[in-house]
């Protein structure tokens, strides 16, 4: 699917600022083990959903842009709750891992991504928190609990 933004004018020139995030690498310590109750990963991790509904296949769907992660559902209370679900279940798996490298392994396509900030300008933006709990496997036992900050916006799409 294309898409196409109905507010494209080539000949018209916005200004716009931009908000541009930089943070400078830095080593991860040796010794391989977390010696704290936090998780550097999540510290800042801000994922965006997109909430469409699909009137070919009557069913409401919602993609992360960040991991690609897509759910289903017929009424949105329940897609919201699946996809919280899902991202809670995919960011435990990456923490518990060690490898955060594959949760944005498969990231939204570029047209989803174009849809959210269409969406997002156009007034369908809304924002929450999810918290997470995670349970480590360390000895001894942890856990760890973050915010993560979820953007999502919405809009009624035709397939």
């Amino acid at each position: 699917m294309r898409y196409n933004s109905p507010d494209t004018n080539l000949g018209k020139q916005l200004a716009k600022p931009i908000r541009l995030n930089t943070v400078r690498a830095v080593s991860r310590p040796k010794g391989g083990g977390m010696e704290t109750d936090r998780i550097p990963e999540l510290e800042h991790l801000e994922l965006h959903v997109l909430e469409e509904y699909d009137e070919e296949h009557e069913t409401f769907v919602a993609r992360c842009l960040e991991t690609g992660t897509v759910s289903t559902a017929n009424e949105m209370d329940s897609l919201r709750e699946i996809m919280r679900e899902t991202l809670q279940l995919e960011i435990t798996l990456a923490a518990r891992s060690g490898n955060f490298a594959n949760l944005w392994k498969r990231p939204a396509p570029g047209d989803v991504w174009a849809r959210w900030h269409y969406a997002a300008g156009s007034g369908g933006k809304d924002e929450s928190t999810m918290t997470i709990s995670i349970s480590l496997g360390t000895i001894p036992k942890r856990e760890v609990k973050s915010e993560i900050r979820i953007t999502k916006a919405s809009i009624s799409r035709t397939a």
